[in-house]
């Protein structure tokens, strides 16, 4: 892009003046001290203009450096004659005298030719540069903004310059003029393809995606003004998408009034089928012998299948013996060619012998450029209890701690993703944010009900609901915030927090808390084994990169929790989770393998409790 800014500088530029040296004048190279004066200022000036200088040199080229810094900042803070009068050298030791002269100051600074509307958008206003001090950094920026605003604006050939300059005694009065140049609009994306077989490289290929789709995910669609920034950021953005490479960098051409941006596209393998095995240490509930239990985990994420970036995910889980975990998930974004996407999901979540949950989920997105949106949703969550203890109930003559709950949620959920590469990331940050306000219903239960003790025929059980608030209302908040830190080129520290807080004024039952725990938050634990109504989990990763999606790493996974539902009173512990694990990229997919160790409560690390995790995912 031709990106021309004139600008005249009207700074008296004046050599350093090198007399009345006492001593020899060639270099010297013993270490010395440097001092300043000004020869037309208070001796305490420099100190209270913040001058900045190195006053122990090695030897006259540095003294020289140094003198030059000086002016530099002097210059900078609109004491445009200053220079250096005079430098003495006595033995090692250097002293400088320099003429400060006075502060310029603007007079004005005007609008020459350049629209109105386009100064205002920057938020350049006369009275600003009205008997204030010149910096000429400010006036190289002010050009820099409007310059920055025109190319992003339809201008991509702008030239932004000063002109009619004017300077009295200390004053500067000058205008600001523009050559905006011809009005450029988008033209249709051009895409060419490339096979990712190296084989058959030579030969071109439709590459998987629509031309809408990237139109709408780059925000760069056909007749809109030209922008810049928009153009700048293609790369990083198509490098961002899961499904797509960019196998050339991409360029624009301008014809005819219409900016060309060609893309050169490979399709990259993206859906996958993720399989993780874990093995978790128990005791035979008869023998007290040790055995282990497995885990299970199987995900079939299928990404972008027709070209339009939609994505369809089957994912199955068996957590531990009896609990299980189905999910159905469709996406569709930038839907029918706008900003917005939708988010349906459909889950089923079996706990043990205890209870069922029926989850509805369904999402309104708003995209913004690249993988970041806004989200607002609507859950719904049926959960029905599946054995229940009647001889408890019978000899407590209370409610269990479980019930069957109806609860239906409308919230917002924020996403930003600035992450340099989103699977194995090197450095950068993602946020997520959710909120969600419900109304939660009690449904009476048949058994329950329908109880009878013999020994008390007349009491009725179905009485103990009307010892509790049928309807009522919850507030729930998730926050997860992950950054990376390169530290060299082969190693980055993951620093990650994810927190969540149940908000209710009446009793929370068992069935509804988080739960938390295993390979995905809170390593070191079974899998959603623990219950809490409030969660912080602050984890540290350090991983040493030796390919692009392959990499050894140590973890320290720190909690604390806090449970308070109807069955208990408030409780509260911190848990802590460690351990170490590689991931490794192969031909036929990645393999990852983790270990794991856990504690909580104050007890012991326990070595036969530790938790081991393989994974493979098969990308296609």
């Amino acid at each position: 892009m031709i990106k021309k800014v004139a600008f005249f500088l009207f700074i008296f530029y004046l050599p350093f003046l090198l007399s009345a040296q006492k001593g020899d004048s060639t270099l010297t190279t013993a270490p010395g001290l440097l001092t300043i004066q000004p020869l037309d200022k208070e001796k305490k000036f420099f100190k209270q203009q913040r001058i900045k200088f190195e006053y122990r040199v090695q030897d006259s080229s540095q003294v020289q450096k140094q003198l030059y810094d000086i002016l530099k900042q002097l210059h900078g803070s609109a004491y445009l004659t200053a220079s250096v009068d005079t430098l003495f050298q006595d033995e090692n030791n250097y002293t400088a005298y320099f003429f400060v002269g006075e502060r310029y100051e603007w007079a004005s600074l005007t609008n020459g030719n350049v629209a109105p509307a386009f100064l205002s958008a920057i938020g350049f206003r006369e009275r600003l540069y009205t008997n204030q001090p010149f910096y000429y950094k400010e006036v190289v920026q002010l050009q820099e903004k409007l310059l920055t605003y025109l190319e992003n604006h339809g201008y991509p050939f702008a030239q932004v310059y000063i002109d009619s300059v004017r300077i009295e005694a200390s004053e500067i009065a000058a205008k600001i003029y523009f050559e905006k140049g011809p009005l450029i609009f988008f033209d249709a994306l051009k895409i060419k393809g490339r096979s990712r077989n190296p084989k058959r490289q030579n030969k071109k290929k439709k590459v998987r995606i629509t031309p809408g789709f990237m139109a709408s995910y780059l925000g760069i669609r056909k007749d809109k003004l030209y922008s810049e920034k928009l153009v700048k950021k293609v790369q990083n953005r198509i490098n961002a998408l899961r499904y797509l490479n960019n196998y050339q960098t991409p360029y624009v051409i301008f014809r005819d009034r219409k900016a060309e941006l060609n893309l050169f596209l490979m399709d990259r393998p993206s859906s996958k089928i993720d399989v993780l095995l874990g093995f978790l240490p128990t005791k035979d509930a008869v023998t007290g012998q040790q055995k282990f239990d497995f885990t299970g985990n199987i995900d079939i994420d299928l990404i972008n299948p027709l070209g339009t970036g939609k994505r369809l995910q089957f994912k199955w889980q068996q957590l531990s013996l009896g609990t299980s975990d189905l999910l159905v998930r469709f996406g569709w974004p930038y839907l029918l060619k706008t900003p917005l996407g939708v988010d349906l999901a459909f889950k089923l979540y079996k706990r043990d012998s205890a209870y069922i949950d029926i989850i509805t989920d369904v999402g309104l997105q708003y995209l913004f450029n690249g993988n970041s949106y806004i989200k607002a949703f609507w859950v719904n969550t049926n959960t029905n209890l599946i054995n229940i203890d009647t001889n408890t109930i019978k000899s407590t003559r209370r409610l269990p701690a479980m019930l069957d709950i109806d609860n239906t949620s409308f919230g917002l959920a924020f996403y930003y993703d600035n992450l340099d590469y989103k699977y194995n990331p090197r450095k950068g940050f993602e946020t997520k944010l959710v909120a969600s306000f419900s109304l939660k219903r009690v449904r009476k239960n048949n058994t329950i009900e329908e109880i009878s003790d013999p020994l008390d025929s007349t009491f009725n059980f179905a009485s103990l609901y009307d010892t509790i608030v049928p309807n009522t209302f919850q507030y729930r908040f998730l926050v997860e915030h992950s950054h990376f830190f390169q530290l060299l080129k082969w190693s980055t520290l993951m620093a990650r927090f994810k927190g969540g807080v149940i908000i209710s004024k009446d009793p929370i039952y068992d069935n509804e808390t988080f739960r938390i725990g295993g390979n995905k938050l809170l390593r070191g634990f079974d899998e959603e084994a623990l219950l809490a109504t409030w969660y912080n989990v602050l984890s540290l990763e350090w991983r040493f990169l030796f390919g692009r999606n392959s990499y050894a790493y140590l973890f320290g996974d720190f909690a604390y929790i806090q449970k308070q539902t109807i069955s208990s009173a408030a409780y509260s512990d911190f848990p802590i989770g460690f351990g170490v694990g590689v991931a490794l990229e192969t031909k036929v997919g990645i393999f990852a393998l983790s270990y794991a160790l856990g504690t909580q409560q104050g007890n012991p690390i326990l070595f036969n409790n530790s938790k081991v995790h393989f994974g493979y995912v098969y990308s296609f």
